[in-house]
């Protein structure tokens, strides 16, 4: 993992929360909510510069990354345009996490025979809806609590699980349309779900998305091969 300095991007989130110490009485419970998660989340930026794991270290900094994004995104859509100081501090915060995005990430050659694999496409339910019940799996609580807030802002219905195994009895249990679906977890990664899910009757027809921090070309393709619907970053 390339070195990380986290100093200015903890300036700016120090920023941020003393300009909502000024506006906390205006917002809704759910954006309190969202700040509250931006500095949970940002507690760990001290910890992840020494890049002395290179593999854990950086899955660890981009899952802390995109969480930080996708509260960020959610408060800049529920902000009120009043609050100026707030909003102009959160775009500095996103722009200055894909500064850092782009230096971690490695660009990897994709073969032009394999570019289908990671083409993006709208995931439609079985019934050809683009909404529906959505299972997301995800060991962290606070990844799950994002992308519930940002699926159901967009009409879906979501449960969550944490494992899994949990993930398997929540399928077993509820008619789901999609899942999506973290590949690395502990005990039973998400390749280990993807395959008991392909192998089982009653699931295989329910589509999968791969979520994952590492932007890994061969893991792509081991999950499309395997009956993954799509994979994102």
């Amino acid at each position: 993992m390339k070195s990380f300095d986290p100093t200015s991007l903890l300036l700016l989130i120090k920023q941020l929360r003393e300009e909502y110490n000024f506006l906390k009485n205006e917002l809704s419970d759910a954006s309190k909510k969202d700040f509250h998660q931006i500095w949970l989340v940002s507690k760990r930026l001290n910890t992840l510069g020494t890049g002395e794991n290179s593999h854990e270290d950086h899955h660890e900094l981009m899952n802390t990354l995109s969480a930080l994004q996708g509260y960020a995104e959610i408060l800049l859509d529920d902000l009120d345009q009043a609050n100026t100081n707030a909003i102009t501090i959160i775009r500095k915060i996103t722009f200055s996490i894909g500064s850092i995005t782009k230096k971690q990430v490695e660009i990897t050659s994709i073969n032009p025979d394999q570019a289908d694999l990671t083409k993006k496409h709208t995931i439609k339910n079985q019934h050809g809806s683009v909404t529906g019940k959505i299972l997301a799996v995800d060991d962290r609580e606070e990844n799950r609590t994002l992308i519930q807030r940002q699926l159901e802002k967009n009409g879906h219905r979501v449960i969550t699980a944490s494992s899994g195994k949990e993930a398997l009895r929540q399928l077993n249990e509820h008619e789901i349309d999609v899942v999506l679906l973290d590949l690395l977890m502990p005990v039973m990664n998400g390749m280990q779900v993807l395959q008991k899910i392909k192998d089982d009757a009653h699931l295989r027809a329910i589509s999968v998305v791969m979520i994952s921090g590492q932007q890994d070309i061969a893991e792509i393709i081991k999950c499309i091969e395997a009956g993954a619907d799509d994979y994102l970053f």
